[in-house]
């Protein structure tokens, strides 16, 4: 990714996905990999650390950033808060998807939305 951008220097996108990954997987085990909230609760935690990290060494490495209370809402608070929604719909929706079909099967699917309209 480093080499597809000239946003930053080579390597700080390493260092920033390194230093979060050092930062966050302690965190793991409060969340638990079978419930569909706590997945996309870590999705979040882990999107926040990245622009928090992003926004640190940017700051240091590169250029100066204005911290501001805009910066961090939407950066870290709204994009996270985002990702734990995709998180949610596209990694956790196709589970609960795959369950419905193992047991109604796939006819099942499709019978039960048309006797519901009529």
């Amino acid at each position: 990714m480093d080499l597809a951008t000239s946003q930053f220097r080579f390597g700080l996108l390493s260092l920033v996905h390194c230093s979060t990954l050092f930062l966050m997987h302690g965190q793991k085990k409060h969340f638990f990999e079978d419930k569909p909230l706590g997945f996309s609760c870590y999705s979040a935690l882990i999107s926040a650390g990245l622009s928090l990290c992003l926004i640190l060494f940017s700051s240091f490495l590169e250029k100066q950033v204005s911290f501001s209370f805009s910066l961090i809402a939407s950066d870290v608070l709204l994009v996270s808060l985002l990702d734990a929604a995709y998180a949610y719909v596209w990694f956790v929706g196709p589970i609960f998807l795959y369950a419905i079909i193992k047991k109604r099967g796939l006819k099942g699917l499709f019978t039960s939305v048309q006797k519901e309209e009529s």
